[in-house]
């Protein structure tokens, strides 16, 4: 077979491929121990945002966890990027193979993951795709992101059409969806960093659905079902930590990455406090057939003793034959309350014993009633400090009047340590003043939704204040359904009709891409 060169590279094989670029694995012609991985354009259309991933791969080139880029070039017609080969596999992979992460190594990756973003986020750079497939970690433990295809710079022009996401549905955040220009994609990449710890910890991701519009519809309405109901050893302060990162409205995640990655800094505190515990408490074991050496030394010593006192016994100033010896009383020294009246010990001073404290820093917005290991230790409390021992304990901030009404949280407080921790009450809106209007007694459901989205709809000719994609609550009956969308400056007009069925489902899904 015929050796297949790519600019200085020579092919060793196919590794993947995907809508903008096929994936090859290769060596230098002149270094053939420099392994590379060769990204080839496959749609020209995508010229300007495969530029773009190379540019910003070259604006992170030297942070540890990011891919490094070796080369941009031109063969041919083809644009190519040389990337730093890993050997290792996905995480997703791995979770194939090996089923889901223990919570120490989950929080490791999140929290190696998130200084990534942290540094992307302060030049600029979001990733708009984080998710275990982007995401390798090499034999020796390491984390290196692979993929910034759709990274997108503050200052960069969109190379997204008007009207559609782009990401990967499974672990994009509502907002993505919705086609809205003003977009915080570094509130979306929080979005998609606490979905993939929900993978991590579960083998699951919070929303799933047989395709993006049902898993569109469940992430602007519905709230994740909690990791622990799938795996119950999540403590409640990590489910805390990954419901808050997945709150549909981005203003009440985490607003940076550093901010959920602190929030994260105690619990892998516990969990090493916990390792070093079980390390401590492991028993030194002698090889099968060693004897121990601690007898005959206690023989030894004994026979010495013996010796020595035998000596003493007999010898002519010793023992009973002392007569005049004068006995010397020692002072008595008292330190700290304590009297040492043997002699040999009247020059040690004694420590009081002094019980290993940390300290808890407690902010709750508005306020709460605090209980530590189902003690009370103060009612309507917007901010506390005290110290207590070290140890586990199980924290319990409680306001009757929101929803919901409490927060727990399960720690291990380490001596000299400061453990911090922010509660935050909501409280239910009034019900309005209005009522709704009323609701046809025999009616359905009627999804109208197009590829791409973000066409407008029209109902019977009417056109509705909604885009694709959309479910409308509709009286039974039929109905011409009509979407005119613009694409690539081509007017796209279709139309079909659509019966409503008495409590059912109708569906009319219009693709435009074939």
């Amino acid at each position: 077979m015929e050796e297949q060169f790519i600019g200085n590279y020579k092919i060793l094989k196919k590794i993947g491929s995907g809508g903008m670029a096929r994936v090859y694995l290769a060596v230098h012609k002149d270094v053939p121990n420099l392994k590379v991985v060769l990204k080839i354009l496959s749609d020209p259309g995508q010229a300007d945002r495969f530029r773009q991933e190379a540019d910003k791969l070259a604006l992170l080139d030297g942070h540890s966890n990011i891919c490094r880029i070796k080369h941009f070039f031109n063969h041919g017609e083809d644009f190519v990027i040389a990337m730093e080969y890993i050997d290792g596999v996905t995480l997703e992979e791995k979770v194939e193979k090996e089923g889901k992460f223990s919570i120490e190594e989950s929080l490791r990756i999140t929290s190696e993951v998130l200084d990534i973003l942290e540094v992307a986020h302060q030049k600029d750079i979001y990733h708009r795709d984080i998710k275990p497939s982007n995401i390798m970690i090499d034999l020796a433990g390491h984390i290196k992101i692979i993929d910034f295809g759709i990274a997108k710079g503050k200052s960069d022009p969109s190379l997204t059409m008007a009207g559609t996401a782009c990401g990967t549905p499974a672990y994009m955040s509502p907002e993505q969806f919705t086609g809205n220009e003003n977009i915080d994609y570094a509130l979306a990449d929080i979005y998609a960093a606490g979905t993939m710890l929900y993978f991590l910890l579960t083998c699951e991701v919070p929303f799933k659905g047989d395709n993006q519009f049902l898993i569109r519809d469940a992430k602007l309405t519905k709230d994740p079902q909690s990791p622990r109901k799938i795996n119950s050893e999540i403590p409640r302060d990590l489910e805390a930590v990954i419901m808050k990162s997945l709150k549909r409205d981005p203003r009440e995640r985490y607003q940076s990455a550093c901010e959920m990655k602190e929030a994260l800094v105690p619990i892998m505190r516990k969990y090493a406090a916990a390792d070093e515990d079980k390390t401590a408490a492991v028993p030194v074991t002698r090889p099968e057939g060693e004897k121990s050496k601690t007898v005959p030394v206690l023989i030894g010593v004994a026979a010495v003793a013996m010796v020595a006192f035998g000596l003493w016994l007999f010898w002519p100033s010793g023992g009973n034959n002392v007569q005049t010896k004068e006995v010397i009383s020692q002072p008595e020294v008292v330190t700290d309350e304590r009297q040492v009246t043997n002699a040999d010990s009247s020059n040690v001073a004694i420590e009081p014993e002094v019980s290993p404290v940390g300290t808890i820093a407690l902010t709750i917005e508005p306020s709460g009633d605090i209980y530590l290991n189902d003690m009370l230790i103060g009612r309507n409390v917007s901010e506390t400090t005290f110290n207590a021992d070290t140890g586990q304990y199980v924290m319990r901030v409680e306001n009757k009047k929101a929803v919901p009404q409490l927060y727990e949280s399960d720690f291990y407080l380490s001596s000299d340590e400061n453990f911090s921790r922010q509660f935050t009450f909501e409280f239910p809106k009034p019900a309005p003043v209005h009522e709704p209007p009323p609701v046809a007694v025999d009616s359905g459901w009627l999804l109208v939704g197009s590829k791409p989205f973000m066409a407008d709809i029209y109902l019977d000719g009417q056109l509705q204040s909604e885009t694709t994609p959309y479910t409308f609550h509709k009286p039974v009956g039929e109905y011409t359904v009509r979407i005119t969308l613009d694409k690539d400056g081509e007017n796209i007009d279709r139309s079909e009709k659509a019966v409503v069925r008495k409590n059912d489902t109708s569906r009319v899904i219009f693709d435009t891409t074939e």
